[in-house]
């Protein structure tokens, strides 16, 4: 099983309704230090989007559904948003939540809160 299939179990189990959230993302001029572990260049948001756990399948599915808008992304970072009350959270919360992903990113905010993939699905670390 690959670590995305095991966030989405978890997502899928979460007794509070939840939304995942997914930014799209270009590095430029990024160094790799080792081990997927990158720490100079810039990295922009491309896209967000968000999903209810049963909407996702696989991430190579995540990846095809990307590319049918765009090829122009590198990086996935993926968050999530609960509701509350057994309410899923409203499209409002969602929209606010991506647009504070996309701020943080472009503004070089910490992005240790996020999971961060490459399109080959491997664990990416940005200092």
């Amino acid at each position: 099983m690959s670590q995305f299939e095991e966030l989405l179990n978890k997502a899928k189990n979460e007794p509070r309704p939840l939304r995942i959230l997914i930014l799209f993302a270009k590095a430029t001029n990024m160094f790799e230090g080792g081990q997927q572990s990158y720490s100079s260049g810039t990295i922009e948001p491309i896209m967000c989007v968000d999903k209810r756990p049963e909407e996702l399948t696989t991430f190579k599915a995540l990846v095809e559904e990307a590319d049918s808008h765009t090829k122009k992304w590198n990086f996935i970072l993926v968050s999530s948003l609960s509701g509350t009350n057994n309410t899923e959270p409203t499209d409002k919360e969602v929209d606010s939540a991506l647009h504070k992903m996309s701020n943080g990113l472009a503004s070089g905010e910490d992005l240790s809160q996020y999971i961060v993939w490459n399109r080959q699905e491997e664990l990416v670390v940005i200092s």
